[in-house]
């Protein structure tokens, strides 16, 4: 059933990128030179003008493309990659974990974010602390960071690796304007050694 949906959505954006790509320029061309032979204008300068056209709109466009694209904050925030950050207990041991992310703003303007959901579980034992959401702005060119609640684990076995579980349904923005979505769904690997410290973690696709 979500299949048309997308579908619908794939062919009405390559229809309009069709459109203003190819079909704009050959209307603004066709109309130019539609007035240049109901003109006096000589033949030669007719065609000449035409290519000229052409060209100038192609550009036209392809320059306002750029800069729809400069100003939107639409895919200008990005997995950097997991974060892992260990809870200790009084020896110095794990006794938990808080999983999280860190997000790259690509854009030549201040994006932000805010988590509408997080989820995050190491073994069978979930993150149930109070999430305490709310908005993060990250600089342009520069990164910005969110874990979720403890993972508490007393009885985390030792020299072994475990694995964990991140998902996140992040919007994102202009200030103010959060309108574009970002989906998280990862994997990660937590080594321990025998003295139950982390030793080291690698994420992965959860897909």
């Amino acid at each position: 059933m979500q299949s048309k949906p997308a579908a619908r959505f794939v062919s009405q954006l390559l229809a309009g990128l069709v459109l203003q790509q190819w079909v704009l320029p050959v209307v603004i061309t066709a109309a130019g030179l539609l007035i240049g032979l109901n003109s006096d204008v000589p033949p030669f300068y007719v065609f000449v003008g035409t290519v000229i056209v052409l060209a100038q709109s192609a550009v036209a466009l392809l320059r306002y493309s750029e800069w729809r694209s400069r100003i939107t904050a639409k895919d200008k925030l990005g997995f950097q990659g997991g974060r892992v950050v260990s809870v200790l207990d009084e020896q110095g041991q794990i006794a938990g974990f808080h999983l999280g992310f860190t997000l790259n703003n690509f854009a030549s303007f201040p994006v932000e974010f805010e988590v509408e959901r997080i989820e995050s579980r190491v073994m069978d034992r979930v993150s149930t602390k109070d999430k305490n959401l709310h908005p993060v702005l990250v600089s342009s060119g520069l990164t910005g960071w969110w874990q979720d609640g403890v993972i508490e684990l007393p009885d985390l076995p030792a020299a072994r690796s475990i694995e964990g579980r991140l998902e996140a349904e992040i919007v994102y923005g202009r200030a103010g304007k959060r309108r574009h979505v970002l989906s998280l769904d990862k994997k990660v690997l937590l080594t321990i050694d025998p003295d139950r410290r982390l030793i080291g973690s690698e994420w992965f696709s959860g897909r």
